[in-house]
């Protein structure tokens, strides 16, 4: 009875309320990926309830005594198993999981925190230190499913106004063969077949002699096995950094045994939204093993399952159907707020809103991303609107409008010429620079572009200071975009990593993209090595946060750093250095206001730059 309580009262509890309580500080929508994992850890360690501490002294997880849960639980002598010892005692199951969650905010589990982004992340945190035995990690992994089955949290590619696509359900069964971390963003997903079935692939690929992985296997009963973090690099696409900048997803089919069964597709379909969804990869970046050239051989995979490209471009295209799935009314009022979608051939959607009767969109954006779209739906479709699906007219072009439009060719900050501003530079680029401008203006009518860019340094932040530039002079960028658009600066760069690092390591890109944006703020990381562009938005006054190599000479630069780049002098680039002064070689570690001569950094610059998307 009192396991049915539980896992009643844990499937309907809000954990936002009791984590603010024990001022824990976790992402609302990874909550769902800590109740998964702490609720499969109740099922092992009492057995479905079944245990003498969870029967006798509601103890559902073998809390261990320690004074720091006075208050929490009551001191209570057992006899377990292994012997005697003082273990906490709860008075209800309430008191248990607020127990639970105060004893993991101990010193032993510090920074859990930041490893909530799927249950397997947390549970490999924290499965180490709670119960250093063997394979615990992996018992506990094995119970995900079961645990999703009590909390109703099943796979399903429905999604919420406040989660986005939901996660499906995935087992976890670790591989040896990977590269720790990866040296860009994740922005392709690969579709592979196992040419085996479905436990022979886990065997082989569990083999370090194979050389070989994927970070998941999907079986034809559409079974979801995750083998490599995602996080973290595996090995199946034809060359190193084709792996490094993409997922792998394995379907089991054999010669025999071809095509997607029902299951497996539905299940796959799933897989892809969600991370689709979560890293903010195109449809059109999910991709067949045969389209990477990259290797030194080429492959035919997946033709079990897709024979021929068309195939699999049939299959790709309900990725977009499902992503945008909406109904609307094909009448048009002329004094109402209206939007209209645009399916584009080839292309992310496009959404636009109109105001009244007026020709001209108020509004557009092109986007393949659900959180996107319904941000974009309650910003516009309100009472009276009428969503309309057209097809008879070019979509409008991008950019070009706002809902709140910047002076035409005018800075805000001085209200000078952007085309005398800009002498010199292509009409191309002094186009890019005004869509910025126009960007920068939805966000206040009041612009200021010669607000002067704070710095803050890497090496005082309150953890990992030494691989924290990419936050550190993200922070930079923020700072002006909240002072920009008359709002309160931060407090520190402290303040803008801890929320970096809700959402995962702070050296991925996508990582920043997604705090940028929790502060109201859309950018995206890009790297198409535009240094005319990059080189006119910091002489209007815009800073840029970019990527170069810092260490070594000029002829064999290396080591990634992140810097932000605020103005230029004669034939030096004026920097926010995160960790100091490149010139000194950094044996001067204020990096405010440094030097990097033009040559140099287009030497040392891996192409990559933010801007406002």
């Amino acid at each position: 009875m009192n396991w049915q309580q539980l896992t009643i009262y844990y499937k309907n509890i809000d954990l936002q309320s009791l984590f603010i309580e024990l001022d824990i500080q976790v992402l609302r929508e990874n909550q769902i990926h800590l109740k998964i994992a702490s609720l499969s850890q109740w099922i092992l360690e009492s057995g479905r309830g079944t245990s003498g501490l969870a029967q006798q002294y509601l103890n559902f997880a073998g809390l261990k005594w320690r004074d720091e849960m006075r208050g929490y639980a009551t001191k209570q002598w057992y006899e377990a198993h292994d012997g005697g010892e003082y273990y906490c005692r709860f008075s209800s199951v309430e008191a248990f999981v607020k127990g639970y969650w105060k004893f993991i905010t101990r010193a032993p589990y510090t920074s859990w925190e930041n490893h909530t982004s799927s249950p397997e992340e947390y549970i490999e945190f924290i499965g180490e230190i709670y119960a250093p035995q063997q394979n615990y990690i992996n018992k506990v992994s094995a119970l995900f499913p079961e645990a999703q089955s009590l909390l109703n949290t099943s796979g399903s590619s429905v999604f919420s106004e406040e989660e986005g696509i939901a996660r499906p359900t995935i087992a976890w069964n670790p591989s040896p063969n990977y590269t720790s971390g990866r040296n860009t963003d994740i922005d392709t997903i690969f579709i592979h077949n196992t040419y085996g079935s479905f436990g022979g692939t886990i065997s082989w690929f569990q083999q370090k002699r194979s050389k070989v992985s994927a970070h998941y296997v999907i079986s034809r009963q559409g079974k979801i096995l995750q083998m490599v973090k995602d996080e973290d690099t595996a090995w199946h696409a034809g060359s190193r950094g084709q792996n490094h900048r993409s997922i792998g997803i394995e379907h089991e089919a054999t010669e025999t045994e071809r095509g997607m069964t029902p299951a497996m597709e539905k299940a796959s379909l799933s897989l892809c939204r969600w991370l689709m969804e979560k890293y903010e990869i195109s449809v059109g970046k999910v991709l067949p093993h045969r389209s990477d050239w990259g290797g030194s051989f080429n492959t035919s995979c997946p033709n079990l399952i897709f024979a021929t490209n068309e195939e699999f471009i049939a299959w790709r295209d309900q990725l977009k159907e499902e992503v945008f799935t909406m109904e609307g009314n094909s009448e048009l009022t002329k004094t109402a707020t209206w939007l209209e979608l645009f399916r584009v051939e080839g292309q992310d959607p496009i959404l636009a809103a109109w105001s009244g009767s007026d020709p001209h969109p108020v509004a557009a954006i092109a986007t393949n991303h659900t959180t996107d779209l319904i941000q974009f739906l309650k910003e516009h479709n309100q009472a009276g609107t009428f969503l309309v699906a057209s097809v008879d007219k070019p979509p409008p072009r991008i950019d070009t409008f706002s809902v709140t439009p910047a002076k035409s060719n005018k800075l805000p900050a001085d209200n000078l010429d952007l085309a005398k501003a800009l002498q010199g530079f292509s009409e191309p680029i002094v186009e890019a620079v005004q869509r910025q401008i126009n960007r920068i203006s939805k966000y206040s009518e009041n612009v200021d572009l010669n607000v002067k860019t704070r710095y803050f340094s890497q090496r005082d932040n309150y953890t990992m200071p030494h691989r924290t530039c990419n936050s550190s002079a993200n922070a930079c960028y923020l700072d002006w975009l909240k002072r920009a658009t008359s709002q309160p600066g931060l407090s520190g760069d402290n303040e803008y990593l801890k929320v970096v690092l809700s959402y995962g390591d702070t050296i991925y890109h996508q990582n920043q993209t997604k705090a940028i944006r929790k502060y109201g703020f859309e950018t995206k990381w890009m790297t198409d090595r535009d240094y005319p562009f990059v080189q006119a938005l910091i002489r209007v006054g815009f800073p840029v946060v970019v990527n170069i190599l810092h260490r070594g000479s000029t002829s064999a630069p290396r080591g990634g750093h992140v810097i932000t780049l605020i103005g230029q002098k004669g034939a030096d680039l004026i920097c926010h250095d995160p960790y100091g002064t490149l010139e000194s070689g950094y044996s001067d570690t204020n990096g405010s206001y440094s030097k990097i001569s033009e040559r140099e950094f287009k030497i040392r610059w891996q192409g990559g730059y933010r801007t406002l998307a």
